[in-house]
Order: C-alpha cells, then sequence, then structure tokens
C-alpha cells in the first residue's frame, strides 16, 4: 500500500472503496513529528469531498442491487458519510458541486425492505409512511437534518411528496382499477396532500403534474378530471362518462370541497362541471314568455322594501348561524343583484345542457323555474328569471325559486 493517497483508519467507513486505508501501526500520524511525516509521504489529513461522495456512491449502489446486505455495516457506514458530508459537503447553506451527484440518488438509510430511499422520498417527520413513496429518516440521524434538507428532504411531508406518491401509484397501474390497498394508500395520500396545503398554502409546487382519484376507483391526471360542484347536472351528463374526481370525505377530508380544491395550484386544479357544461333555456320557450299575471306578481314582490329587508334579516341570520363573517360590503353587493332580476313566465321550462355551444344529448328536462345570467352591452349581469305560469304560490314553485334567488345573491342565504 503507497503512503501516497492513503489515508488513517479514522476515516475507514467513508473511502474504503475508492482509496487505501493505512493500518494503525503503519500510519505516521501515530509517530513522533507525524506532520512532518504525512507531509513527506504526500498524504492528505482529510479525504477531499469528492472522494467522499464518491465512495458513498459506490456504496449506494451496490446495496440497491445486492440481495444481501449486512444492515448494520451499511448504516454505520452511511452515518459516518453523512457526518462527514454534513461537515464538509455545504457551504453557506447549499450543496458543494461534488454533493449534486446525489441528490437524487437512493442514499437515505430506511431500513426495511427498500433500505435506502432518495432524499426527496424522505422526511424528517411523519407519523403515516407511504414506502417506499415517503419515509421517515431514523431518529438516530435527527442531528443531520442539515444535509438531508440540503439534499431534498423535507422538515414534514409537503404537497410535491404527497404529489410524488399519487403519480408513481398512477404510473404504474396505468388508468386501471386500483385495488383495495392501493386505494387505501391513495386516499391517505390525498388526505396528506390536502393536509399540506392548509399547514403552507403559499409553499413552492415544483411538481409539474398530480394524479387524483375518481368515482370509479381508478387515478387519472387532475386537469383531465371534472369535479362535481354541480349537482343538480350529474345525472344529465352521465352518458358522456366523464372522469369525476372522488368525493373527497372518502378520503378522510371533512372540509368543503371546493374550497379544498381552490387551494390547488391552477394547473393541478380539476375542471368544474359548472364551467364544463352550461344549462340553457330551449329556444322554443322563448317564443311565448309573457311578464303578467305570475310573473307580474313575482317581480311586484321582489321589488318591495320589504323583501329586500328580510332578505338582509336572513342572511346575517345565516351568517351568525354558520360562524361566517358577512360585511356590509358583500351583503350589499348581493342586494344590488335584486335591481337586475326580470321575471318572465312560459307554459313550460324546458332546458338542456351546453357543451361548447353543442347540445349535450339526453340532457333535456322540464323545470319549474330557472335562472338565465346575461350581460348587458355595458358589461353588468343581468337575470332572468322563467317559472311556468300555471304555478301558484305553492311548494312546488317557491322552493326552486328560493334556490334561484340564493345563486343571483351569491349563495349568502
Amino acid at each position: 500500500v503507497s503512503f501516497k493517497g492513503s489515508y488513517s483508519q479514522e476515516y475507514v467507513d467513508v473511502i474504503w472503496t475508492c482509496a487505501s486505508v493505512l493500518p494503525y501501526w503503519a500510519d505516521p500520524r501515530m509517530k513522533r513529528n507525524g506532520q512532518e511525516l504525512c507531509q513527506v509521504l504526500e498524504m492528505d489529513d482529510v479525504p477531499s469531498i469528492d472522494l467522499v461522495v464518491h465512495n458513498f456512491k459506490t456504496v449506494c449502489s451496490a446495496a440497491s442491487t445486492e440481495r444481501k446486505v449486512d444492515r448494520q455495516v451499511l448504516k454505520k457506514c452511511c452515518k459516518k458519510s453523512y457526518e462527514f458530508m454534513q461537515q464538509h459537503g455545504i457551504e453557506n447553506g447549499k450543496l458543494k458541486t461534488p454533493m449534486l451527484d446525489i441528490v437524487d440518488l437512493p442514499c437515505v438509510f430506511i431500513g426495511g425492505s427498500e433500505i435506502l430511499a432518495q432524499p426527496c422520498h424522505t422526511t424528517m417527520s411523519i407519523q403515516d409512511e407511504m414506502r417506499p413513496n415517503l419515509c421517515k429518516i431514523p431518529y438516530e440521524f435527527g442531528d443531520l437534518e442539515q444535509l438531508f434538507v440540503a439534499l431534498g428532504a423535507s422538515e414534514w411531508p409537503i404537497y410535491d411528496q404527497y404529489a410524488r406518491v399519487l403519480n408513481q401509484i398512477h404510473l404504474t397501474t396505468a388508468d386501471s382499477r386500483l385495488t383495495p390497498n392501493e386505494l387505501l394508500l391513495v386516499y391517505r395520500a390525498v388526505r396528506g396532500l390536502f393536509m399540506s396545503l392548509e399547514k403552507s398554502p403559499k409553499s413552492e409546487k415544483k411538481i409539474t403534474s398530480l394524479s387524483l382519484p375518481s368515482e370509479n376507483g381508478c387515478l387519472y391526471e387532475s386537469t383531465k378530471m371534472v369535479f362535481n360542484d354541480a349537482p343538480w347536472l350529474y345525472d344529465r351528463v352521465k352518458a358522456y362518462k366523464l372522469r369525476f374526481l372522488v368525493d373527497l370525505k372518502e378520503c378522510g377530508l371533512k372540509e368543503n370541497a371546493d374550497e379544498l380544491l381552490a387551494m390547488l395550484p391552477a394547473k393541478h386544479r380539476p375542471e368544474m362541471l359548472s364551467s364544463y357544461v352550461k344549462e340553457a333555456l330551449i329556444e322554443d320557450c322563448k317564443k311565448r314568455l309573457v311578464a303578467t299575471g305570475l310573473a307580474e306578481q313575482l317581480q311586484k314582490r321582489l321589488n318591495e322594501k320589504a323583501f329586500h329587508s328580510a332578505v338582509q334579516r336572513l342572511a346575517r341570520h345565516q351568517a351568525h348561524k354558520t360562524g361566517q363573517k358577512l360585511s356590509d360590503e358583500t351583503l350589499f353587493s348581493a342586494l344590488d343583484n335584486l335591481s337586475t332580476i326580470k321575471v318572465f313566465a312560459a307554459e313550460e321550462i324546458n332546458t338542456h345542457l351546453l357543451y361548447k355551444e353543442k347540445h349535450v344529448k339526453g340532457s333535456r328536462m322540464e323545470k319549474n323555474c330557472f335562472v338565465e345570467k346575461i350581460l348587458d352591452h355595458s358589461g353588468t349581469t343581468l337575470c332572468n328569471v322563467y317559472v311556468k305560469n300555471d304555478l301558484e304560490m305553492s311548494q312546488d314553485l317557491l322552493i326552486p325559486l328560493a334556490e334561484a334567488l340564493n345563486s343571483i345573491l351569491n349563495g349568502i342565504l
């Protein structure tokens, strides 16, 4: 063994595959005037970070391919390498150039059947591991957090990590129906994904795509899915076999689904059913509209100050009941919408659905009340309310009319 390029036993665990290690008795450092001898023999005191990284890559590659691995030996080598790299491989919080070679390498010791994981698939703290795509770094490596985070691990599970779990499962299942175990794992990942959004809504989302579960038990790319935000339209588009997002309550999320999906980055957000299709009054019905009789009676009622006062009281009561804040600006902005309403009556109120201005087959439906919102030349939204003229002030009319008015009032009731 040449003295030049050899190191002491102190560094055996971090260089043993690519450099010589001197026996203890032959190490000049153990002799008198050891430092002078090292200079004469051209020996380095400390291995370079390049050398340690090269050794570490060799060890990790072997551990990933060999069937039989002494885990205790591997764990010891890994820990020594981690300690060295944290001390010598990071400068001003950033990885030195040689360290970049292991960022995408399975190099974090996690034990278990997987043994090693990529840094981006690991986290310092998690209660619900999802191996091999989201793993907890062993507690005995807790003092090495600076290194792991610099390599791509997280302090706690983040959005991108849960998204990777879902994307990886999608990659292996390829749009096919998930098994019960896969479905449970997917639901756990979806729950974690949205919980991470609530915890850090403004954190950076680097991942380019997201897969989410559908009602039929498959995973699809989220932007090619539809969220059922308009249940009254759901049965009327079944023939189109749309990929509807699963009910998020199935994933253990109790929050309002609309609010949860609004937190998703726009590039990952499913399409809303209400924006996917549009409900419209069939043109034949417009030819027989009248503004007298029942329509005139309703129009008069909607214009009364007493009705406006009643709406204010109901809106404030609903806000108090649900614990929400209702500002005067929001309230009066909604009340202004009442002045845009025009009521019409017809013998029949039939609607159908349009997708890209084309009729959706089988979507025709007879209704007692329907609201049509249109923009005038100034950009103001006008609301036409259509009712069947053979109805009296009964529940058959008042219930759908109340729902229609609430939509015009931006849902404050």
